[in-house]
């Protein structure tokens, strides 16, 4: 059956094989439709035309009143997967599972003409989105493995969107070359009607920041600033900006950062947009890190505090930099009562354990133990995903290694780690 194609049936022949795939007598159908057994015998045998009105109320029966089950339909069927894709990219959850509820009925097609296999395939790799965001790898890896077999006829949106789809899978595996190659690949196939440009630019640069690469993250989320939105996405102009002054700030280019940021601020405030006001003064506050300015970054981390949830990732972030502050400040006590806090709600979290564990270290940076974590642990840890935070765990380190050994190959190491990091983050030119 799953050769069977639409274009080649009439509509009683198409009625049957529904009904065949349900497993449905025709005494049990026309008790459905509201028709004689000999009716539907006559109608499915082509005896007797079905009439347009008939069909209808035959494809609600069915649930496929709203997939493609002509070619004339493929079109307005494709533009409500982008409206799903949409509401998936805004986080809008609730809404996206209702229209997957309704979408979900293209899998009803006991059919293979390409347009079905087009929406089918388009609707079960967007369908793998959600179970990537609820960590279900598995099953989404299935999907990809699945659609892989069938892509000899693929069409350029379906490869678009299996390389995409790809990409999210890889670099949730944290397989991050990976998963820019995929991106890369899905970006020379994106046209404007596929899908919203920004969040395919904004993975790239997701993925170039975690491998340290600074300076393609800055150039891809430049484009993505220049790209318009035809439609809401999550991923606004403001964020973006935020984004831009945080790699300005990476690599030191202070002024234009706070320039960005103060605009940044306005437009929040503005907007009333707690999220993003947040972002801003978390962004100031790892400005103000970087200048070693202890007690402006305390201030910022503080202001951001005021409008994050306790326990987000936010949240830890804001506790870092105040726990950062603390130790530039000379503040002890204060900052042993905060890591002990910040312990507790970052056990679960690999990133922050490390985060707060070096924090901890820089407060006996003068015991081996704390100097050996930092150099053999945290810093090739943090170099992955935080290059600008492991330079400055190098220079902690470094002043005590030239204090207490001289040119030897502990230091060496750690300068071999400063020149890696380096060039990581120059990895693509010139911003």
């Amino acid at each position: 059956m799953a050769c069977i194609k639409v274009e080649n049936l009439t509509l009683g022949e198409v009625v049957r094989i529904l009904r065949e795939s349900k497993e449905i007598s025709q005494i049990d159908f026309g008790g459905m439709v509201g028709l004689s057994n000999s009716a539907i015998s006559v109608r499915e045998n082509g005896n007797q035309a079905c009439t347009p009105k008939e069909f209808s109320e035959i494809r609600v029966i069915f649930g496929i009143e709203n997939v493609p089950l002509f070619e004339d339909e493929l079109k307005s069927y494709k533009e409500r997967l982008r409206i799903w894709n949409n509401l998936i990219d805004n986080r809008e959850l609730e809404e996206a599972k209702k229209w997957q509820d309704e979408l979900s009925a293209i899998n009803r097609l006991p059919f293979d003409d390409d347009h079905i296999y087009e929406a089918k395939t388009l609707y079960n790799l967007i369908s793998a989105r959600p179970l990537l965001g609820d960590n279900k790898v598995e099953e989404a890896e299935a999907i990809l493995a699945q659609v892989k077999t069938g892509l000899d006829r693929a069409t350029e949106e379906v490869l678009f969107r299996y390389h995409y789809i790809q990409g999210k899978f890889k670099a949730k595996n944290e397989d991050y070359e990976e998963a820019i190659q995929s991106f890369l690949k899905a970006r020379d196939l994106w046209r404007e009607n596929f899908d919203n440009g920004r969040w395919l630019n904004y993975n790239i640069h997701y993925c170039t920041r975690k491998l340290g690469w600074l300076a393609y993250s800055a150039m891809y989320l430049a484009e993505a600033r220049e790209m318009h939105s035809s439609t809401r996405s999550i991923l606004s102009d403001l964020e973006v900006d935020i984004f831009l002054a945080g790699n300005d700030i990476s690599f030191g280019f202070f002024k234009r950062a706070k320039k960005v940021l103060a605009k940044s601020l306005l437009t929040a405030m503005e907007k009333e947009d707690k999220l993003q006001i947040c972002n801003v003064y978390l962004s100031y506050a790892y400005l103000y890190c970087r200048l070693e300015d202890w007690s402006t970054t305390l201030s910022y981390a503080n202001k951001a505090l005021e409008y994050i949830e306790h326990g987000s990732e936010h949240h830890l972030y804001a506790m870092y930099q105040t726990a950062r502050a603390l130790v530039g400040q000379g503040n002890i006590s204060a900052c042993t009562k905060l890591l002990s806090e910040s312990k507790v709600l970052a056990k679960n979290n690999g990133e922050y354990t490390t985060l707060f564990k070096a924090v901890e270290c820089l407060l006996t940076i003068k015991s081996k133990k704390s100097q050996e974590y930092l150099a053999e642990v945290a810093i090739p840890y943090l170099s992955k995903s935080r290059p600008i935070t492991a330079l400055d765990y190098c220079q902690q380190v470094k002043k005590e290694y030239e204090a207490k050994y001289g040119n030897d190959k502990r230091l060496l190491h750690i300068l071999r780690i400063e020149t890696d990091i380096y060039q990581k983050m120059h990895k693509g030119g010139e911003i």
